[in-house]
């Protein structure tokens, strides 16, 4: 009973230690793909404030040509704080087709390729066009590093349960139309986490009160057995059945009668049963004319010729006593 007990308590700290491993793992890699996820944000941030001042400067251009005839068609762009790559990719998409647009009217309206102001903001919009390349690869160089990360053994594991999507990176062509469509890059802020520590925590309590109902029933049916064993061990033992009786155990009227036989000028020989001396004779060992004696009787008899118990006939030979050995 004690070692069962031993045992189970065993088997539930290796599996309370290796929860704590494995908590510490998780808690370890959500903290460094919590501050790899802020930094990626932070950079995401930069960019988007890259490109909003991109857009203040053709707003400003748009000013400037207002007063042209063709000018008529463009609009100011809007310019928004939302850093997602979505967002980015169509403001930097915008501004730069509304450049182009502008530079080839400019082209059609020589005064306006020669105004000083134009050129000031053209010289600035090239200015934001290297600082939103600068900002989109340190953006993502931290996405890389994230992403290498959270594929990395063992945070690959616990990454996505604990609400760490791939990060999306962050491309333009010349026109400023991103290749592909980007996922959005979100985190849990530790709101998943609290959720996940608050279920693990009621599963935990559950689990320990399972293990200890399970082990109060296993040790009370193993006790049940133990007084059931200590109970039958105490028990009368039931006698032993008799023994077959053997030839020694017999009574003596139940044993085959024994002879003494005589051979014509030999000595008394035996006590043999009466089956033996005629095999005996069968076997040419004795003569066919003998004489017999049962035990315990003082007669010689002829031996007969059948297996039929002999009848007693007067002889002339002295019969042994009865037991004697033949003289």
């Amino acid at each position: 009973m004690q070692g069962f007990l031993s045992f189970l308590s065993t088997i539930f700290w290796l599996a309370l230690a290796l929860l704590a491993v494995a908590g510490f793992i998780a808690l370890r890699a959500y903290n460094g793909l919590q501050a790899q996820a802020q930094t990626i944000k932070q950079r995401a941030s930069n960019t988007q404030v890259a490109i909003s001042k991109k857009l203040s400067l053709i707003n400003q251009l748009i000013d400037v040509v207002k007063s042209y005839q063709e000018a008529e068609q463009f609009t100011h762009l809007k310019i928004s704080a939302d850093d997602s790559s979505s967002a980015m990719t169509a403001a930097y998409q915008q501004s730069g087709t509304l450049l182009t647009n502008i530079r080839g009217m400019a082209d059609r309206f020589p005064e306006l390729k020669a105004d000083g102001q134009y050129h000031r903001l053209i010289d600035s919009i090239q200015g934001c066009e290297a600082e939103i390349q600068t900002a989109r690869q340190s953006y993502n160089e931290a996405v890389r590093i994230y992403n290498t990360t959270r594929l990395s053994i063992p945070t690959v594991f616990v990454a996505r349960f604990l609400g760490f999507g791939e990060a999306p990176y962050l491309e333009f062509d010349h026109t400023g139309v991103a290749p592909t469509t980007l996922k959005e890059f979100k985190t849990d802020d530790g709101e998943r986490l609290q959720q996940l520590l608050s279920g693990a925590g009621n599963r935990l309590v559950q689990s320990s009160k399972s293990l200890a109902q399970h082990t109060a029933k296993a040790g009370q049916a193993l006790q049940e057995r133990l007084n059931d064993g200590i109970a039958r061990s105490n028990a009368p033992l039931a006698p032993m059945p008799a023994a077959e009786a053997t030839v020694t155990d017999l009574h003596p009227a139940q044993l085959p009668a024994q002879y003494f036989y005589l051979e014509p000028n030999g000595v008394p020989c035996g006590p043999e049963t009466l089956a033996r001396i005629q095999a005996m004779q069968q076997a040419s060992e004795l003569s066919s004319d003998l004489q017999i004696a049962q035990v315990g009787t003082q007669t010689w008899i002829p031996m007969p010729k059948t297996s039929a118990a002999p009848t007693p006939a007067a002889s002339g030979a002295e019969p042994p006593q009865a037991g004697a050995a033949p003289a």
